[in-house]
């Protein structure tokens, strides 16, 4: 059995993407990004291969300040996918309602009818009643507001 540990050449520091323990090396041979084998004595009881880096043909532990680096940047990554997230959803939200009249019927009819409703209300406090192009102009701008998840 060898121990294949795959780094990542374009980072610096080269760090650890995977481990994996394969019977036959040979295919990994010609590859720039593997160590066949490595001596991984140093990374001994580093359990998070995360913290694992590539220097000068040898496996070790990244130093304090790189696995400070390496979480900063991984928790930026990952909070600026839930924000993407977030405002694709925002976008489908307000651009559904651009193309109100091919939305799905049921959401058209409850919106119908919660209009209709505030309409009676409005009427018997002698108040103007509220269009749809109203309507669609109150729920586009809560969405896009961000007061909406």
């Amino acid at each position: 059995m060898a121990t294949i540990v795959r780094f990542a050449e374009s980072e610096t520091p080269q760090r650890v993407l995977g481990v994996r323990r394969l019977v036959d090396p040979a295919p990994f041979r010609v590859r720039t990004d593997v160590l066949i084998s490595p001596d991984l004595s140093a990374v001994e009881g580093v359990v998070d291969e995360d913290f694992w880096k590539h220097v000068a043909g040898a496996i070790v532990s990244m130093t304090a300040q790189e696995i400070t680096d390496f979480d900063t940047a991984r928790s930026d990554a990952a909070a600026r996918a839930v924000q993407d997230d977030i405002d694709a959803t925002r976008a489908d939200a307000a651009g559904g309602l651009e193309g109100f009249g091919r939305s799905e019927l049921i959401l058209r009819a409850i919106l119908e009818i919660i209009l209709k409703e505030i309409n009676n209300l409005r009427t018997e406090h002698s108040l103007t009643p509220r269009t749809t192009g109203q309507l669609k102009d109150a729920i586009k701008a809560k969405v896009e507001s961000g007061d909406v998840d």
